[in-house]
């Protein structure tokens, strides 16, 4: 009889792990998360006190892929306690982000889907996009076209 309770306990406390870690904010990778204009503001208030930052992109842009090595070096010289960085692509849909990320390393910053759609919201006609945010969740910065790590990284240390 014991065993049973104890059993039962663990599948419990296993599938309650499994619903909080679901809904937790990785630090780095793909995220299955679409993101919208609603999830932005969640995201920001998810990161109070951290410099968000927001780059959109897609698969199909060789620029964007630039400013992806930009970001996977800014992320390693920066404090994930101080700043969030999420790759958000516009593309048609996930599994397009998903093949572009199969044989390369897990990146270290966060990979999420926002689609056309998102696009549309935001107003964002070319990519790559560049929002960042302060510590307050205000938007603070924003650039059409690529943006060299070391300008980011500037805006960054200055706020």
């Amino acid at each position: 009889m014991l065993k049973r309770i104890y059993l039962s306990v663990l599948c419990v406390f296993c599938f309650s792990f499994m619903l909080f870690s679901a809904n937790m904010v990785q630090a780095g990778g793909l995220i299955e998360r679409v993101i919208t204009p609603t999830v932005m503001t969640e995201i920001l208030a998810e990161n109070k006190g951290k410099t968000v930052v927001f780059s959109f992109w897609a698969t199909w842009c060789p620029v964007c892929h630039r400013s992806l090595e930009g970001l996977e070096e800014l992320t390693k010289k920066m404090s994930s306690d101080k700043v969030v960085i999420y790759a958000v692509s516009i593309d048609d849909n996930f599994e397009l982000v998903k093949k572009y990320y199969k044989d390369k390393a897990k990146p270290s910053y966060n990979v999420a889907f926002g689609g056309e759609a998102l696009a549309r919201a935001l107003n964002i006609r070319a990519v790559p996009y560049t929002k960042v945010y302060n510590a307050k969740g205000e938007e603070i910065f924003e650039k059409l076209g690529f943006m060299p790590v070391e300008m980011l990284e500037v805006i960054i240390k200055t706020m």
